[in-house]
């Protein structure tokens, strides 16, 4: 799987669009994972506020897009900031270049097109 991560990061980042508030509050964005596993889920809706569920609880965040593709997320006092970009609407990755840290999302109604992109 660590391969097929590999692979998702190079196309969204090389082939990706700028994210766009109107993709990201369209669906729920789960987790991209080994199949078999768990997947933890992101929700963005257009007030601004999100949920994050990581298989155990749900923690509430407060998001902003300031300019296409700059997503902000807060909880508990502490923001991150990363560089969104999409893939055909069913790829997401957010990426944060100085932390080193990337988070790379699919869209739930898009799980079929995810394993049959990466199954090949």
């Amino acid at each position: 799987m660590e391969k097929h991560q590999k692979e998702l990061f190079y196309l969204i980042s090389r082939e990706g669009s700028p994210l766009t508030k109107e993709i990201l509050c369209a669906n729920l964005w789960c987790i991209f994972r080994s199949p078999g596993e768990e997947i933890p889920w992101y929700f963005f809706h257009e007030s601004g506020k999100g949920v994050y569920f990581n298989l155990i609880e749900e923690t509430e965040f407060d998001w902003e897009m300031a300019e296409e593709g700059k997503l902000t997320m807060e909880s508990e006092g502490s923001a991150i900031t990363f560089e969104g970009r999409h893939y055909r609407e069913i790829f997401v990755g957010l990426f944060h270049f100085e932390l080193q840290k990337t988070l790379l999302l699919f869209d739930s109604e898009g799980a079929k097109e995810q394993m049959r992109v990466f199954s090949n």
